[in-house]
């Protein structure tokens, strides 16, 4: 679902309780809805979207 959060040096992670609050993430578009936790969507390109994820 999680494809990698943006950060100094960009990592894959497994988990989206891994990114910290304040953090920005790419996923699937389709997945955003889906997330339980605050979040705002930044933008989308083609089939992903960058989001905030916020406290």
């Amino acid at each position: 679902m999680l494809n990698f959060y943006l950060s100094i040096h960009p990592q894959q992670v497994a988990s989206i309780s891994q990114i910290p609050a304040l953090s920005y993430a790419w996923i699937y578009a389709d997945q955003s809805p889906k997330l339980s936790r605050p979040h705002r969507i930044i933008g989308t390109v083609k089939e992903y979207q960058l989001i905030e994820f916020i406290p």
